[in-house]
């Protein structure tokens, strides 16, 4: 995901990078997530597949992907976060470029609430 994004923003081609990306997807139904590699103690399928979602928006606002990243996402939260630190922040970002591109998709009114 982040080789796509860097990619994006120098000027090469990205399509590469999105190719390897959707070939990683998982698909469960309508949810879609992207996993953490095996050993890999700094990463989690939230963080994953936040910086995919990230990633495919950047590049395409309307990607369904990461329309059903986001919602894999959702399904992921236990009560006031998603997981640990990281993931949470990891994940609202995501929610936060997700709704930046899509407003209508908030429910008004929406709050977001942060907690230090």
């Amino acid at each position: 995901a982040w080789t796509l994004l860097l990619a994006r923003e120098t000027g090469a081609d990205p399509g590469p990078y999105r190719d390897a990306l959707r070939r990683l997807e998982r698909r469960e139904g309508p949810l879609t997530r992207w996993a953490a590699g095996r050993g890999d103690a700094d990463s989690s399928d939230r963080m994953e597949t936040a910086a995919a979602v990230r990633a495919l928006l950047a590049l395409d606002p309307d990607d369904p992907s990461a329309r059903a990243g986001i919602r894999w996402l959702l399904t992921e939260r236990t009560g006031d976060s998603f997981g640990d630190t990281r993931d949470t922040a990891a994940t609202l970002a995501a929610l936060c470029d997700y709704l930046a591109r899509h407003p209508q998709a908030a429910q008004a009114p929406t709050s977001v609430a942060v907690r230090v």
